[in-house]
């Protein structure tokens, strides 16, 4: 069905709609029930030491140097 839509099927289209409402309907309605507080701990004292596997993760962006 996606194929079908990304190749300009207009019933597909609007399947595939529906499909993506529905979902963001549901995130809407559920997220607060999904998530979940995540701590991090590090037998290292240097706030540095995870840089790199942030970066990698795409959970950091390098700072601009000043």
């Amino acid at each position: 069905m996606y194929r079908d839509a990304l190749a300009g099927n207009r019933p597909a289209r609007r399947e595939v709609l529906k499909m993506i409402a529905k979902r963001e309907a549901w995130i809407r309605e559920n997220a607060h029930k999904t998530r979940s507080k995540v701590q991090f701990k590090s037998e290292s004292e240097d706030p540095d030491n995870h840089n790199d596997a942030m970066l990698l993760l795409g959970i950091a962006e390098r700072a601009a140097p000043w």
